[in-house]
């Protein structure tokens, strides 16, 4: 995971968990080799990204972009999410203190299992075994199907899911930042269509009016009424004083 994402995700985690589905998937630019295809992760996108893949595509040997360390990684880590029963909140703490060094050593790993009380024995027994297998295949599965991966131009390292509940990645479309592409803006507002007083093409602006001031003078004597006293006289019976004086 890059460096500088791990805080903002961790601060997201502890604002927004209850209503957010978080899934970290560690998988990255990894395929399983294929007879026809090699280590080429074209090849295996291709071929696996259908409906309906062969049996092949999720079992055997795994090849990492970075070699077999990252791929012994993705196992611990997929291990991690499994022991802590997908709780992002339980795993991405293990997973920040294994990365963070670029370490992904067996020793890095039993270090950071004792900090965040997992059992590391554990962790190394799944990785090794059917059962790290059988849980990373689980992740390659929503990797394969994020659109974008059957090129070489573009190869997805993590996408947004907005929306509607998924059961993963989105099957279609091009993976979002979490703004909508298309349709009207969020905010509501026309697309087309000027304000009023906003001026036409050609036209000339319009001068703005300057602003207007407020004096800050001494309030000015109430005016009085024909026929009234000075303030502070008693009224005259019958007339009226001042604008809001009675009769």
């Amino acid at each position: 995971m890059p460096r500088g994402c791990r805080g903002p995700i961790m601060d997201m985690l502890h604002a927004v968990s209850d209503i957010v589905d978080f899934d970290y998937v560690p998988f990255g630019n990894a395929n399983f080799i294929l007879p026809e295809c090699g280590d080429d992760i074209f090849c295996w996108t291709t071929t696996c990204s259908v409906a309906n893949p062969p049996a092949e595509c999720f079992k055997g040997k795994l090849a990492c972009q970075h070699g077999e360390e990252e791929c012994y990684g993705n196992l611990i880590e997929t291990c991690a999410k499994n022991a802590t029963a997908q709780n992002p909140l339980k795993y991405m703490p293990f997973v920040n203190c294994y990365e963070g060094e670029g370490d992904v050593s067996r020793a890095n790993m039993e270090a950071c299992a004792k900090k965040h009380n997992l059992d590391a024995a554990d962790l190394q027994a799944c990785a090794a075994g059917s059962r790290g297998q059988a849980l990373i295949a689980k992740e390659a599965r929503k990797t394969v199907i994020v659109p974008g991966r059957t090129t070489e131009a573009y190869v997805p390292m993590a996408w947004v899911a907005t929306g509607a509940p998924t059961t993963g990645a989105p099957t279609t479309g091009a993976p979002t930042t979490g703004v909508p592409t298309t349709g009207a803006p969020p905010t509501g507002r026309p697309t087309t269509g000027r304000r009023r007083g906003c001026r036409q093409r050609g036209h000339r602006q319009r001068a703005r009016r300057p602003p207007a001031t407020l004096s800050l003078g001494r309030r000015a004597p109430a005016r009085l009424r024909p026929g009234c006293p000075r303030p502070g006289c008693p009224p005259r019976p019958g007339r009226c004083c001042r604008t809001s004086g009675r009769c």
